[in-house]
């Protein structure tokens, strides 16, 4: 949340080998903008060539979390998805608001990632990006690693798991315990079963636990 009281997302993004569609793809997100009440701050383009630099962050704000559904959900965002597959390889999106820390009883609730010779995992810093999580025992096919922990969300941030429940509906999971720090991999090594993480394949003690994101069921692009 800024100074004025307004929320603010910043999206990172990855283009594809075709610029001139990215930056129509980055104008037209930014078009929808004021059909919610939304602002862009920010617009930063990368000047390094390093891989895991986003070519492009946006930084926008609203001042409501209405506004934000309302663009992350608007229905105009359809007609750029044949723009957007031609344009970005990847996105993220992360909001700036300031999170109240979680109560007794949701810390109460966290799983406890441990087995009977203590810990199985542990997030360190990652090679690929910020933290991960690695693990700290070898890890056989199938075990059951840990339960992504966490309050309920509508909103996508950067620590937050959509999962599929009964109805068909998709539920946002804001992570509050060590598997937000997972990392994307398009060969993965771990995979979710719901909340529940398991190992795909067998995992050696001290290799970096990894899943693939996947499509965005939030509709983010």
């Amino acid at each position: 949340m800024n100074q004025d009281g307004r929320i603010e997302l910043t999206l990172r993004l990855r283009g594809r080998d075709d610029p001139d569609a990215f930056e129509e793809y980055l104008d037209a997100l930014v078009a929808l903008l004021p059909r919610n009440n939304g602002a862009l701050e920010r617009r930063i383009a990368d000047t390094d060539t390093e891989a895991a630099i986003p070519d492009a962050l946006l930084v926008v704000s609203f001042p409501d979390s209405t506004s934000v559904d309302g663009w992350l959900r608007d229905p105009l965002r359809s007609d750029l998805e044949d723009l957007a597959k031609r344009a970005v390889a990847h996105s993220l999106i992360t909001d700036g608001r300031h999170r109240r820390p979680p109560t007794a009883t949701e810390k109460g609730n966290l799983v406890l990632l441990q087995s009977e010779g203590g810990d199985l995992v542990e997030p360190r810093r990652s090679p690929i990006h910020g933290t991960g999580v690695f693990a700290l025992v070898d890890l056989e096919q199938g075990r059951l690693i840990g339960r992504y922990s966490g309050t309920p969300t509508m909103v996508d941030g950067e620590y937050v798991l959509w999962v599929e429940g009964d109805d068909g509906a998709w539920e946002g999971i804001e992570g509050a315990g060590d598997l937000r720090f997972l990392n994307h991999s398009p060969s993965p090594n771990v995979y979710f079963d719901g909340l529940d993480l398991y190992a795909l394949r067998d995992v050696s003690a001290g290799e970096e636990l990894l899943f693939d994101y996947g499509d965005d069921p939030s509709g983010t692009p």
